[in-house]
């Protein structure tokens, strides 16, 4: 079976993305962007290459760079919750925290069934010390999905930092019986 046209230049690309991908793993930064500007080259509007390639960037400390590539890819995929969380984690990476805020609330705007987005939305609120929306974000959380570790862990974070000590370690505690491996030395203490 011969491959069509356009079934070879969709293989040709996901390799140059693979070896992009590959030679980061490897911390061969430079070839590793060689193979990324070929996939570019190939596709300017595929959209996998820039995500790609600003995580590579990131792993390099191109923080520039990776920024522009996030944005590229949220320019491209305007219409994927993914590209708007991928953005936030990469913001909140760098400190950027109501951009990150921003592409939550949009990412949640296009799919809010996926619970994750609540509790990174609570989390970044967090950061921020904004206790009210936080707590806001992650009872969602903890509503749709009641074996979810994670927004438990989160919600005790926010509780202690709004003072109410008990709420918090009731609910480390859930969590911890969730996922044994949850820890944080601040609550340990707060609630031996």
């Amino acid at each position: 079976m011969q491959l069509t046209k356009g079934e070879k230049f969709d293989g040709e690309l996901q390799q140059f993305i693979a070896n992009g991908k590959s030679l980061t793993d490897d911390k061969q930064y430079a070839s590793a962007m060689l193979e990324f500007e070929k996939a570019v080259l190939l596709d300017p509007s595929y959209a996998d290459t820039y995500e790609a390639r600003g995580y590579a960037r990131v792993a390099m400390k191109d923080m520039q760079g990776a920024r522009d590539d996030f944005n590229k890819l949220v320019e491209l995929r305007p219409y994927k919750a993914t590209s708007y969380n991928t953005r936030a984690m990469f913001r909140m990476e760098i400190g950027l925290y109501k951009g990150a805020y921003t592409d939550m609330t949009k990412a949640l705007e296009i799919q809010p069934n996926q619970i994750e987005y609540y509790t990174t939305r609570a989390y970044v609120s967090f950061v921020q010390k904004n206790y009210d929306l936080a707590m806001v974000d992650i009872e969602t959380a903890v509503t749709r999905n009641p074996e979810n570790a994670a927004a438990y862990y989160y919600r005790a974070r926010i509780e202690l930092a709004m003072g109410q000590e008990g709420k918090a370690c009731e609910d480390y505690r859930k969590a911890k019986r969730m996922n044994a491996a949850v820890n944080d030395d601040e609550l340990k203490v707060a609630c031996k």
